[in-house]
């Protein structure tokens, strides 16, 4: 679990974070990860990460380094413009994450996504009793369903451009 700080007044803010983070699928856990990053000296500008230390098997820490490279001095008026610039460049970086690398993520991610969302749920449900409640399934399975599309019918509509 990574603990992160931020302590602001009007002159600025000061970032602390723990320095412990998870690789591989949470298969190996360092000590002395890096977790915040200064993405602009001027203004400066700071990024932290949690969670998982990787993005499809690539380190925060190379893709953020990275963006920082090609970002070459540019700086922005706004904050939230440096996290949309961060935003599409992960979106965008198809040296660090090639079609072939995200196809593969996106195969093994919806099975998960399923168990996780539908399948454990539906388990919990019906407990011990799968075949005697085999009629209950289905109408469980609906309500599931229908809670997940409402849940994504919330989210705001993304403009996909020319996909």
């Amino acid at each position: 679990m990574t603990c992160e700080v931020a302590v602001m007044n009007k002159y600025g803010v000061a970032l602390a974070a723990d320095s412990a983070a998870t690789f591989g699928k949470g298969q190996k856990i360092y000590h002395a990860a890096e977790k915040i990053f200064a993405i602009s000296q001027s203004p400066p500008v700071g990024l932290m990460i949690s969670g998982s230390a990787e993005i499809m098997d690539m380190p925060w820490e190379i893709v953020i380094k990275t963006d920082v490279q090609q970002m070459a001095g540019r700086s922005f008026e706004k904050l939230e413009q440096y996290a949309q610039d961060f935003l599409r460049f992960v979106e965008e970086s198809n040296a660090l994450f090639p079609a072939s690398l995200q196809e593969v993520w996106f195969r093994e991610s919806v099975p998960r996504y399923w168990k996780e969302v539908f399948l454990e749920p539906l388990a919990a449900k019906l407990g011990g009793q799968r075949k005697a409640a085999s009629g209950r399934t289905a109408e469980i399975r609906v309500r599931l369903m229908a809670r997940e599309i409402d849940t994504w019918r919330q989210l705001p509509t993304l403009d996909l451009g020319d996909v």
